[in-house]
């Protein structure tokens, strides 16, 4: 009878710790370090079973403390020009509502 690991395949602050592999179901997140080793290592265990497979070697495991996370929103302009520019002279295509940039910041609280 097999148990339901608790993991997820998106961190979050709960879920921080990974384990990565590369033929298998890529990054798996988890809520402790022993949880995350204990599944990183029965990885390993099937890649052993018959003999050595060398994508073992690509099984990695780490806590992830920052995601990409959206900056200096700024939302479409109700009204543009006829070529698509607002006031300033700034081209939106048709289809964005808002522009911005990205940088890394701390993982986002889980909402509760």
């Amino acid at each position: 009878m097999s148990t339901k690991i608790d993991k997820k395949y998106q961190p979050d602050s709960e879920y921080r710790f990974f384990f990565f592999d590369s033929e298998g179901n890529g990054f798996e997140y988890f809520k402790t370090i022993e949880l995350r080793d204990e599944c990183a290592n029965q990885a390993i265990q099937e890649y052993l079973d018959d003999c050595w497979d060398e994508q073992v070697e690509n099984i990695f495991v780490g806590e992830v403390t920052g995601e990409a996370t959206k900056v200096d929103v700024e939302m479409r302009p109700e009204s543009l020009d006829e070529d698509g520019c607002d006031e300033e002279g700034v081209y939106w295509e048709q289809e964005w509502d808002y522009k911005c940039n990205y940088k890394i910041c701390p993982l986002k609280v889980k909402d509760k």
